[in-house]
């Protein structure tokens, strides 16, 4: 585990610290870990879109059935 040191307003820690009461919750570090993987993700499924919107989308969607049918047939074996 690396530790680290944030800071928030004060606005910020009071709502979080609302929010997890209210959930039946106290460990921060676990709330932000997940927020910020959470938002990793969502960066990433969004530079994906940007990313594909040149393509059609039969295109991209014929590249994932053989991607898929691929995967399946080699776990098959």
């Amino acid at each position: 585990m690396i530790q680290l040191s944030i800071t928030v307003s004060e606005e910020t820690n009071e709502a979080l610290r609302k929010f997890l009461a209210e959930h039946g919750d106290s460990d921060i570090s676990h709330f932000i870990e997940k927020a910020v993987q959470e938002k990793i993700f969502r960066s990433t499924i969004q530079e994906v879109h940007d990313r594909n919107t040149a393509f059609p989308s039969e295109e991209i969607e014929s590249v994932i059935d053989e991607a898929v049918s691929a995967t399946r047939a080699a776990h098959r074996s």
